[in-house]
């Protein structure tokens, strides 16, 4: 009874691979990293709150984006700039081609787009979203001279908590993790 039962415990506990192989024998990538396959750099996009908006609010506001988002444009115009400049770091580091906005039109750049939106949920509490995505240009079977645009590859952290105090940090920290995995990613996918 006991060759049965150690016999069954170590057939659970074989050791797995922690992560799906990414290549074929013949060198083919597959899995995960197949987004990654034939793109050579992308140009960035940060979207969401971190844009200048307009705000409708009842009464006259000394800073109206303090009142609705919790940092005054300046601080706004900081962590955008602080965001964009990790966001080049990041690519940098990865020796990942970050690629300017194409003068040729219509514009089919493959390009990162990083959404930032956030909300308070409690007096203490606000709860910030990220979503990283990989946008490439196709044309459409039934009209090829049509351009649509489709994700390739997306990551998302949705409700990360942070409080007030911390929001701008916390932010930016999450931000940049969406674009690290990003380039990390496509540096694996490019390998020799």
């Amino acid at each position: 009874m006991t060759r049965v039962l150690t016999a069954c415990c170590l057939m659970c506990c074989v050791a797995r691979p922690t992560c799906a192989q990414e290549r074929a024998p013949n060198g083919q990538i597959y899995g995960e990293l197949l987004p990654f396959v034939g793109l050579k750099g992308v140009r960035v996009q940060v979207l969401g709150t971190l844009l200048r908006g307009i705000y409708n609010l009842p009464a006259s506001s000394p800073d109206p984006a303090k009142d609705v988002t919790g940092l005054g444009q300046t601080e706004l115009d900081q962590l955008y700039r602080a965001i964009t400049d990790d966001v080049a770091d990041a690519f940098r580091r990865h020796d990942v081609p970050l690629l300017e906005r194409s003068e040729q039109f219509p514009d089919v750049t493959p390009r990162l787009e990083v959404n930032i939106s956030w909300s308070r949920i409690r007096a203490d509490t606000v709860a910030i979203n990220v979503t990283t995505r990989l946008m490439e240009a196709a044309r459409l079977i039934k009209d090829p001279s049509k351009i649509v645009w489709g994700r390739s590859w997306e990551e998302g952290l949705s409700g990360y908590p942070a409080s007030p105090e911390s929001l701008a940090k916390e932010i930016r920290h999450v931000a940049v993790s969406g674009v690290n995995h990003f380039v990390e990613l496509y540096a694996r996918a490019h390998a020799r």
